[in-house]
């Protein structure tokens, strides 16, 4: 029983019989496995897209000291420069003034998601090059880092959206299934009538309110589409959560019946719970 138990261990954690079957099932579909390795790469290098895809360099070497664009902003003036302003690493001017008295480390890709490419050899959109692997869109931006940025942004809000409504859904069937009755009818109408709202024409009167940033979406609109998407993702949570409290609820009935009383039933807010029998009805 013990090497048993030693045996089935995921991440260094003892795991259930079932849990591991169902590891080594998933794990038997090549598909599935790979696709799961190449999401986590993607993900955890976009997590560090400003060390991969941006416009400044990572690390500056000038006059004897270490500078860090990335982390903190210079003036053009640090480096010799005539301007007070923000230093643009890719001028050839302040490039050069570096180049004499130190060194530049950039990062793979020499822009951003924002970063237009003025000095393109022919009208935007281009086609792939060697300096813009998949070429640049209508405004001369280079795409590969736009896929970067945009994959970072798109997996993180899928992840924070998730959590937050399964986060509610199970908060609201526990209720549901914790008090019954009236709770449990009103907090179901009210989510069947919120899963039945039109996402897409409420998306577009929010889109048409909601002015965008310079980045293409502000964080308000993402918020609200975050708000109206919860009708989506908590329903499924809330029916699993109701499900198993009110199987709980149904189990504890007949082992609370003899000895459980209105006044020492424990249950959540120290108050009664649905579940004890009056003392009445116990005898």
């Amino acid at each position: 029983m013990t090497a048993a138990a030693e045996q089935h261990k995921f991440l260094g954690q003892p795991i259930t019989p079932l849990t591991y079957r169902r590891l080594q099932n998933f794990r038997a579909n090549r598909r599935g496995w790979w696709s799961l390795w190449i999401f986590a790469v993607l993900f955890v290098v976009t997590l560090f897209a400003e060390f991969v895809a941006n416009d400044k360099p990572i690390l500056v070497y000038y006059d004897g000291g270490f500078y860090t664009p990335i982390f903190n902003t210079y003036p053009e003036t640090e480096f010799g420069g005539e301007f007070p302003t923000e230093a643009d690493y890719r001028d050839p001017v302040v490039a050069e003034l570096i180049d004499e008295k130190g060194w530049m480390l950039w990062p793979l890709i020499r822009y951003n998601h924002r970063s237009v490419a003025w000095d393109l050899s022919q009208p935007a959109p281009s086609p792939p090059d060697g300096e813009h692997w998949l070429g640049t869109d209508d405004q001369a931006r280079d795409v590969v880092a736009r896929l970067i940025y945009g994959f970072r942004i798109s997996v993180l809000f899928g992840f924070t959206l998730t959590v937050i409504s399964a986060v509610i859904g199970v908060a609201a069937g526990a209720i549901q299934g914790y008090f019954g009755g009236w709770t449990d009818l009103l907090v179901q109408r009210f989510i069947e009538v919120w899963s039945g709202l039109p996402i897409l024409y409420l998306l577009i009167i929010l889109a048409s309110v909601i002015e965008p940033t310079s980045g293409g979406c502000s964080p308000s609109c993402c918020c609200s589409a975050g708000w109206a998407s919860w009708a989506w993702c908590a329903p499924s949570s809330s029916r699993c959560a109701t499900t198993i409290t009110c199987a709980r609820r149904a189990r504890s009935v007949s082992a609370t019946s003899r000895s459980c009383t209105a006044t020492s039933c424990p249950t959540p807010w120290s108050r009664p719970s649905p579940s004890c029998p009056s003392p009445s009805r116990a005898r």
